[in-house]
């Protein structure tokens, strides 16, 4: 059945969609976008969506960060950058191709905190210094 497609390869994939919809002289630059991958999906890499999206030399407004649920696990890691519109790119933590399919609540803790902008980067707490734990012992 699948023979008789004719399959071509496109080496810039859907990156022109992503030029257009943030191009400032088009009234679709008004767009905020996320993008989001599995970190373990084996058909579309991680690396790979990461390399198109900084191949746009856009500038960034946040560097890649990582993110938590509120349980402390691990969500992903995501990166912004300044573009018309705002430009979010953001990996799920142990998610294959189907994202909301393999983790469903990290899928839905992404896209809802995105959509409040409450995405925001884990700051690990200071390790106390040794005075503290002196007192502490």
């Amino acid at each position: 059945m699948c023979n008789a497609i004719n399959y071509t390869i496109e080496t810039r994939g859907s990156q022109w969609v992503y030029e257009k919809l943030n191009d400032p002289t088009k009234t679709t630059a008004k767009y905020k976008i996320l993008k989001f991958t599995g970190d373990i999906d084996g058909s579309v890499p991680t690396w790979g969506t990461l390399g198109w999206i900084d191949a746009m030399n856009w500038p960034l407004t946040m560097d890649l960060s990582q993110y938590v649920l509120e349980d402390g696990t691990v969500g992903g890691y995501f990166k912004t950058y300044n573009v018309s519109g705002g430009f979010t790119y953001a990996s799920v933590h142990k998610a294959g191709h189907m994202v909301p399919q393999f983790q469903p609540a990290k899928a839905y803790n992404l896209i809802f905190r995105w959509l409040k902008d409450t995405l925001t980067p884990f700051i690990p707490a200071p390790p106390p210094d040794e005075a503290t734990e002196v007192l502490q012992n």
